[in-house]
């Protein structure tokens, strides 16, 4: 009796120091972890949780450090492992800086100013990895096997934004088009029924007047991929590997127009599948140190070198590099995974920030609101003389009032029906 009431309160103390070790976590984010458990809510119906899903039962030794608490967790070759609690809080809160990082640079990028004076310098930079790193960012959540819940997840968080934000962006083009005369209902109501399924940025274009829509879609079938990969045994992924090194190096050579009919971007996602696990392996090293300063000096040389062979890698028009032209297919890729660990080192500076991680938890509605925002920031200050101090005008204030809008938005039930 007295031995079973000893072991009873060890383990009463042992949860109080986990709640203890938990709630310290929860202030190296600043206060600030309760308002993003949603969007990882999210992601992990969408077969993208992060690490944080990995926890098991804690088995902390309660004479030692009492601020780190470790969990079991089975990797993928079955072998048990701890996992600190307070890591994997880390590596949420900076993935959730880098897309917040992204989020900003996609802003500047559909910024037309921008885009008249700074094309062949800052703009195919940006353009090289600012997009592709979202897909590349993936890789940070743990692959998850590909059943009715995951499918279920993936389309809420994913596809039924994208079916929402295509009715709407989709019934303004209508609107103002129809207002000029330039497109009569039936034949606009043909270009919607076709691009809708199909989710092509040519024919969302056509449309909706914006291509960037195409983005969500392809993400969806990147992930299935990714899930496929993540949960396959030993052979499978070899096989996998072997097809999109393929498709890394082929679909280049497919006329543009081609790979336009491919539905829902998978085109896209098969390309880009192979520069995202090159990254997941470069990203379980130490990024410390020399990693980071080699990472910066790849960056850097490929930079210059999309300057100097204006080489314009945009992954909305099919502007892709392969087998046909090596040397500029390894600059983009060099361009865009080095890219994406900049961005990511940089990230891991800036974790604890407020800001970011609001941004990050919000970049996909950030994503699908600011194209009306924007264009009417940069109609405002396009005939402003000196073109640097537009270009950041209109970049702000484009993320000041999508930001608001979200804000608002947040306080109603329209954001729960649409984002869930």
């Amino acid at each position: 009796m007295v031995l079973r009431d000893v072991c009873n309160l060890r383990a009463t103390l042992r949860n109080i120091r986990f709640i203890r070790a938990s709630l310290r976590t929860t202030d190296l984010l600043g206060g600030r972890a309760h308002r993003t458990s949603e969007f990882f809510a999210r992601e992990e119906r969408a077969g993208l949780g992060g690490s944080m899903s990995e926890q098991g039962d804690a088995d902390q030794d309660a004479s030692r450090e009492p601020t780190r608490t470790s969990f079991r967790a089975r990797t993928s070759s079955g072998a048990s492992q701890p996992i600190d609690r307070r890591d994997a809080r880390k590596t949420d809160a900076v993935k959730l800086a880098a897309r917040a990082i992204l989020i900003l640079l996609v802003v500047l990028g559909h910024n037309r100013i921008f885009h008249d004076h700074l094309y062949y310098t800052g703009y195919i930079i940006v353009y090289s990895f600012h997009v592709g790193s979202f897909f590349l960012l993936a890789t940070f959540g743990k692959p998850r096997p590909l059943n009715r819940k995951t499918f279920a997840g993936m389309w809420r968080s994913f596809l039924w934004p994208y079916v929402i934000f295509t009715a709407i962006y989709g019934s303004l083009f209508f609107v103002s088009e129809f207002a000029k005369g330039k497109v009569d209902p039936l034949t606009w109501a043909a270009r919607f029924m076709l691009a809708l399924p199909l989710g092509t940025s040519p024919m969302l274009d056509a449309a909706t007047g914006l291509k960037m829509l195409w983005f969500l879609p392809a993400f969806f079938v990147f992930c299935i991929f990714y899930n496929c990969y993540g949960t396959a045994d030993r052979k499978l992924k070899i096989a996998i590997v072997a097809g999109t090194c393929v498709a890394h190096l082929g679909l280049p050579t497919v006329p543009r127009s081609v790979l336009a009919m491919a539905p829902l971007g998978s085109a896209i996602a098969a390309y880009l599948l192979l520069p995202a696990l090159i990254f997941m392996q470069l990203r379980c090293l130490e990024w410390r140190g020399k990693l980071i300063a080699v990472n910066a000096a790849v960056f850097a040389i490929s930079s210059l070198a999309l300057i100097h062979f204006r080489l314009e890698s945009v992954l909305a028009e099919y502007r892709i590099f392969g087998i046909e032209t090596p040397l500029d297919m390894i600059i983009s890729d060099a361009a865009l995974i080095s890219g994406a660990g900049a961005v990511v080192s940089v990230a891991r500076v800036i974790w604890q920030s407020r800001a970011a991680q609001w941004i990050g938890a919000r970049s996909l509605q950030i994503y699908l609101i600011h194209a009306p925002i924007n264009l009417v920031m940069v109609t405002l200050c396009k005939h402003m003389t000196l073109w640097p101090l537009a270009i950041g005008i209109a970049s702000i204030g484009t993320v000041i009032v999508t930001c608001l809008a979200i804000f608002i938005m947040e306080r109603t039930r329209v954001a729960k029906f649409i984002f869930g």
